[in-house]
């Protein structure tokens, strides 16, 4: 089940008054997180459940039925460049109900930016 995206306008990473030089490295990093996950949450509401940011990345939840195309959606858009599916990890949480959480972790080497997708 892929879900078409809304158009993009315009992908701008900062507002046009925004102060490159007042912020360290990580807190653009941060921002650029950040707005990567609104972006995401906003045009995929479908497929994408929640979202959280952090300087290393950017997490994404969804269910089993929407993850193809969450990780169809991560690979194929040019924005993200997220070409590689580095790792997939699965931690037990000695829960009855949902007990097992996996992740896939996705990186881009062109920008050197991690995306997890998390069930």
């Amino acid at each position: 089940m892929f879900v078409p995206a809304r158009p993009f306008s315009t992908v701008l990473p900062f507002p046009s008054d925004f102060n490159l030089s007042m912020f360290s490295a990580q807190q653009i990093n941060l921002q650029n997180n950040l707005n990567t996950a609104n972006l995401l949450r906003h045009n995929y509401p479908a497929i994408i459940v929640a979202t959280s940011v952090s300087a290393d990345g950017v997490l994404l939840r969804t269910s089993v039925d929407s993850l193809r195309a969450v990780a169809l959606l991560v690979r194929n858009t040019s924005w993200l460049q997220q070409r590689s599916l580095v790792d997939i990890a699965a931690t037990d949480r000695l829960l009855p109900n949902g007990r097992f959480l996996v992740t896939f972790i996705f990186r881009s080497l062109p920008v050197n930016h991690a995306l997890l997708i998390q069930l």
